[in-house]
Protein backbone atom coordinates (compact mmCIF):
# COMPACT_ATOMS: atom_id res chain seq x y z
CA UNK A 1 0.00 0.00 0.00
CA UNK A 2 2.70 2.36 0.60
CA UNK A 3 4.49 1.78 -2.76
CA UNK A 4 0.89 2.38 -4.41
CA UNK A 5 -0.09 5.52 -2.54
CA UNK A 6 3.64 6.76 -3.09
CA UNK A 7 3.97 6.12 -6.74
CA UNK A 8 -0.15 7.31 -7.62
CA UNK A 9 1.18 10.38 -5.64
CA UNK A 10 3.87 10.94 -8.31
CA UNK A 11 1.35 10.07 -10.70
CA UNK A 12 -0.99 12.66 -9.70
CA UNK A 13 1.64 15.45 -9.28
CA UNK A 14 2.66 14.79 -12.77
CA UNK A 15 -1.11 15.08 -14.02
CA UNK A 16 -2.55 12.18 -14.66
CA UNK A 17 -5.68 11.37 -13.66
CA UNK A 18 -5.78 8.88 -11.10
CA UNK A 19 -7.19 6.91 -7.82
CA UNK A 20 -6.33 4.29 -5.62
CA UNK A 21 -8.77 1.23 -5.32
CA UNK A 22 -8.31 -1.56 -3.41
CA UNK A 23 -8.06 -5.30 -3.84
CA UNK A 24 -8.53 -8.67 -2.67
CA UNK A 25 -5.90 -10.90 -3.06
CA UNK A 26 -5.76 -14.99 -3.68
CA UNK A 27 -4.84 -16.95 -0.88
CA UNK A 28 -5.04 -20.39 -2.81
CA UNK A 29 -3.01 -19.44 -5.77
CA UNK A 30 0.19 -21.59 -4.88
CA UNK A 31 -2.62 -24.68 -4.52
CA UNK A 32 -4.02 -23.70 -7.54
CA UNK A 33 -7.35 -22.50 -6.56
CA UNK A 34 -9.00 -19.28 -5.79
CA UNK A 35 -9.81 -18.36 -1.70
CA UNK A 36 -10.14 -14.68 -1.44
CA UNK A 37 -9.29 -12.90 1.96
CA UNK A 38 -10.83 -9.20 2.21
CA UNK A 39 -9.75 -6.12 1.05
CA UNK A 40 -5.76 -5.87 1.59
CA UNK A 41 -4.21 -4.79 -1.26
CA UNK A 42 -4.16 -1.63 -3.20
CA UNK A 43 -3.70 -0.30 -6.93
CA UNK A 44 -3.87 2.15 -8.81
CA UNK A 45 -6.27 3.33 -11.77
CA UNK A 46 -4.99 5.81 -14.48
CA UNK A 47 -7.55 7.40 -16.71
CA UNK A 48 -6.08 8.13 -20.56
CA UNK A 49 -8.81 9.71 -22.98
CA UNK A 50 -11.47 7.42 -22.66
CA UNK A 51 -8.96 4.34 -21.14
CA UNK A 52 -8.36 3.14 -18.09
CA UNK A 53 -5.24 1.21 -16.91
CA UNK A 54 -4.41 -0.76 -13.96
CA UNK A 55 -1.34 0.25 -12.39
CA UNK A 56 0.28 -1.72 -9.59
CA UNK A 57 4.32 -1.36 -7.95
CA UNK A 58 2.40 -3.20 -4.77
CA UNK A 59 2.06 -6.56 -6.07
CA UNK A 60 5.84 -9.10 -5.70
CA UNK A 61 6.84 -12.49 -6.43
CA UNK A 62 6.23 -14.38 -9.72
CA UNK A 63 3.38 -12.08 -10.83
CA UNK A 64 4.76 -8.21 -10.49
CA UNK A 65 3.75 -6.20 -13.23
CA UNK A 66 5.97 -4.67 -15.80
CA UNK A 67 4.10 -1.82 -16.44
CA UNK A 68 0.16 -0.66 -17.09
CA UNK A 69 -2.35 -2.87 -17.88
CA UNK A 70 -5.59 -1.77 -20.26
CA UNK A 71 -8.30 -2.31 -18.57
CA UNK A 72 -9.86 -4.70 -21.01
CA UNK A 73 -11.58 -7.91 -20.71
CA UNK A 74 -9.27 -10.60 -21.67
CA UNK A 75 -6.12 -8.02 -22.00
CA UNK A 76 -2.89 -9.72 -22.15
CA UNK A 77 0.72 -8.50 -21.41
CA UNK A 78 4.20 -10.06 -21.36
CA UNK A 79 6.31 -10.19 -18.30
CA UNK A 80 9.23 -12.69 -18.37
CA UNK A 81 8.73 -14.14 -21.42
CA UNK A 82 7.29 -16.65 -21.82
CA UNK A 83 5.38 -15.67 -18.45
CA UNK A 84 1.84 -13.52 -19.82
CA UNK A 85 -0.46 -11.33 -17.94
CA UNK A 86 -3.80 -11.44 -17.85
CA UNK A 87 -6.89 -9.10 -16.93
CA UNK A 88 -10.49 -10.71 -16.62
CA UNK A 89 -14.14 -9.24 -16.45
CA UNK A 90 -16.03 -12.10 -13.97
CA UNK A 91 -17.48 -13.78 -11.05
CA UNK A 92 -15.23 -15.20 -8.44
CA UNK A 93 -16.45 -18.34 -6.74
CA UNK A 94 -17.15 -16.57 -3.53
CA UNK A 95 -19.88 -14.20 -4.85
CA UNK A 96 -23.40 -15.40 -3.77
CA UNK A 97 -25.35 -12.91 -6.35
CA UNK A 98 -25.00 -14.35 -10.25
CA UNK A 99 -24.88 -10.32 -11.43
CA UNK A 100 -22.17 -8.87 -9.90
CA UNK A 101 -19.05 -9.39 -11.17
CA UNK A 102 -14.83 -8.08 -10.16
CA UNK A 103 -11.46 -7.63 -12.50
CA UNK A 104 -9.19 -10.15 -12.01
CA UNK A 105 -5.43 -10.13 -12.34
CA UNK A 106 -4.05 -13.55 -13.55
CA UNK A 107 -0.41 -14.67 -14.13
CA UNK A 108 0.22 -17.55 -16.32
CA UNK A 109 4.01 -19.46 -15.93
CA UNK A 110 4.31 -20.58 -19.67
CA UNK A 111 2.02 -21.15 -22.44
CA UNK A 112 1.47 -24.51 -21.62
CA UNK A 113 0.01 -23.68 -18.19
CA UNK A 114 -2.92 -22.35 -17.11
CA UNK A 115 -3.63 -18.96 -15.97
CA UNK A 116 -3.93 -18.32 -12.07
CA UNK A 117 -5.98 -15.57 -10.74
CA UNK A 118 -3.49 -13.00 -8.40
CA UNK A 119 -5.99 -10.53 -6.83
CA UNK A 120 -9.54 -9.23 -7.99
CA UNK A 121 -10.42 -5.67 -7.62
CA UNK A 122 -13.33 -2.92 -8.53
CA UNK A 123 -12.34 -0.21 -10.40
CA UNK A 124 -15.64 1.88 -10.38
CA UNK A 125 -14.87 2.06 -6.61
CA UNK A 126 -12.41 4.72 -5.04
CA UNK A 127 -10.87 3.68 -1.81
CA UNK A 128 -10.44 6.33 0.68
CA UNK A 129 -7.47 7.36 2.56
CA UNK A 130 -9.34 6.23 5.56
CA UNK A 131 -10.27 3.08 3.93
CA UNK A 132 -6.39 1.99 3.44
CA UNK A 133 -6.01 3.04 7.61
CA UNK A 134 -8.05 -0.21 8.02
CA UNK A 135 -6.72 -2.13 5.42
CA UNK A 136 -2.96 -1.56 6.82
CA UNK A 137 -3.95 -1.94 9.85
CA UNK A 138 -5.19 -5.28 9.53
CA UNK A 139 -2.33 -6.13 7.40
CA UNK A 140 0.57 -4.94 9.65
CA UNK A 141 -1.09 -6.39 12.90
CA UNK A 142 -2.89 -9.76 11.98
CA UNK A 143 -1.49 -13.15 13.28
CA UNK A 144 -3.04 -14.56 9.48
CA UNK A 145 -1.19 -11.20 7.56
CA UNK A 146 1.63 -12.98 6.24
CA UNK A 147 3.59 -9.51 6.44
CA UNK A 148 3.48 -10.15 10.35
CA UNK A 149 5.07 -13.69 9.96
CA UNK A 150 6.74 -14.11 6.66
CA UNK A 151 9.54 -12.42 4.90
CA UNK A 152 9.66 -11.56 1.41
CA UNK A 153 11.92 -9.16 -0.93
CA UNK A 154 11.36 -9.02 -4.44
CA UNK A 155 13.80 -7.36 -7.00
CA UNK A 156 13.05 -7.37 -10.81
CA UNK A 157 15.91 -6.48 -13.75
CA UNK A 158 15.67 -5.22 -16.76
CA UNK A 159 16.77 -6.47 -20.36
CA UNK A 160 18.06 -4.63 -22.52
CA UNK A 161 14.76 -5.11 -24.76
CA UNK A 162 13.05 -2.67 -22.12
CA UNK A 163 11.51 -5.83 -20.99
CA UNK A 164 11.90 -7.60 -17.68
CA UNK A 165 14.95 -9.35 -18.07
CA UNK A 166 14.85 -11.49 -14.90
CA UNK A 167 13.90 -11.40 -10.91
CA UNK A 168 15.30 -12.35 -7.76
CA UNK A 169 12.94 -13.53 -5.15
CA UNK A 170 13.69 -13.92 -1.13
CA UNK A 171 10.87 -15.59 -0.02
CA UNK A 172 11.66 -16.72 4.22
CA UNK A 173 15.45 -18.58 3.74
CA UNK A 174 15.09 -19.54 0.19
CA UNK A 175 16.40 -17.21 -2.93
CA UNK A 176 15.19 -17.85 -6.40
CA UNK A 177 16.00 -16.20 -9.61
CA UNK A 178 12.99 -16.51 -12.42
CA UNK A 179 14.22 -16.08 -15.71
CA UNK A 180 12.91 -17.31 -19.21
CA UNK A 181 9.69 -19.14 -17.21
CA UNK A 182 12.33 -20.92 -15.01
CA UNK A 183 12.48 -20.77 -11.52
CA UNK A 184 16.15 -21.84 -10.22
CA UNK A 185 17.25 -21.77 -6.39
CA UNK A 186 20.13 -19.98 -6.23
CA UNK A 187 21.08 -19.79 -2.12
CA UNK A 188 19.62 -21.30 0.85
CA UNK A 189 20.18 -19.18 4.17
CA UNK A 190 21.31 -21.26 7.25
CA UNK A 191 21.24 -18.32 9.76
CA UNK A 192 20.38 -14.59 9.80
CA UNK A 193 24.29 -12.99 9.15
CA UNK A 194 23.75 -15.52 5.86
CA UNK A 195 20.35 -13.99 4.92
CA UNK A 196 22.01 -10.67 5.60
CA UNK A 197 24.59 -11.70 2.71
CA UNK A 198 22.04 -12.26 0.62
CA UNK A 199 20.31 -9.30 0.76
CA UNK A 200 22.89 -7.87 -0.07
CA UNK A 201 24.57 -9.74 -2.99
CA UNK A 202 20.97 -10.34 -4.80
CA UNK A 203 19.23 -7.44 -3.83
CA UNK A 204 21.58 -4.60 -3.11
CA UNK A 205 20.35 -3.56 0.64
CA UNK A 206 22.76 -2.81 2.76
CA UNK A 207 21.53 -3.32 6.59
CA UNK A 208 23.22 -1.21 9.26
CA UNK A 209 23.95 -3.58 12.57
CA UNK A 210 21.15 -1.62 14.20
CA UNK A 211 18.61 -3.24 11.56
CA UNK A 212 20.39 -6.40 11.44
CA UNK A 213 18.74 -6.92 15.17
CA UNK A 214 15.48 -5.64 14.86
CA UNK A 215 14.81 -9.13 13.26
CA UNK A 216 15.79 -10.27 17.01
CA UNK A 217 12.54 -12.63 19.01
CA UNK A 218 10.61 -12.07 15.65
CA UNK A 219 9.27 -15.41 14.04
CA UNK A 220 10.81 -14.84 10.94
CA UNK A 221 14.34 -15.07 12.83
CA UNK A 222 16.20 -18.10 11.63
CA UNK A 223 18.39 -18.32 14.84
Amino acid sequence: MENNNLFGTVLRSLGFDVYPTGARVNGGIDGGGEKYGGWSHMVNIVTIGEQRYLVDVGFGGAAASPGPLLLKDGHEAVQIKPQTLRLRYTKIPDNTSSRLKLWLFEVRHAEEKTFLPCYCFNPDIEFLPADFKVMNHYTSTSRTSFFTYKLLVVKVFMGEDGEVGEMYIMSEVQVKKRAGGVAEDVMSCKSDEERVHALRKYFGIELSEIEQRAIEGMVSQIG
